[in-house]
């Protein structure tokens, strides 16, 4: 498998953009949040969420991007399950312009 750009690129692709404006914002964390963090390889690419995405959905995408679209295992503990927590935690949530949502 390829390093951080190429995990990048892949993930930026399924966002649909690669655009840092449409990205949401790191927020500063307590350290208690700071337990919920994301999977060291998904942090070495610099992988955030869209503007007024879940974590939910931006979990899916990084994993699709680094496994491909399979089933990922989703229970407690999983690198889905963190990727979901840290984008709820760490980001800001703010809907993107012209989002009617």
């Amino acid at each position: 498998m390829g390093g951080p750009g190429d995990l990048r690129g892949a993930f930026e692709k399924l966002q649909g953009s690669s655009n840092p404006a449409d990205y949401a914002i790191r927020r500063p964390v307590s350290s208690q949040d700071k337990k919920d963090d994301a999977p060291g390889w998904a942090k070495a690419a610099g992988l955030r969420p869209l503007k007024g995405q879940s974590g939910k959905d931006y979990a899916k995408n990084v994993m699709d991007a680094k496994y491909g679209k399979v089933k990922h295992n989703t229970g407690p503990g999983s690198d889905f399950n963190k990727l979901k927590k840290y984008a709820d935690t760490h980001f800001i949530k703010e809907k993107q312009k012209g989002n009617k949502k």
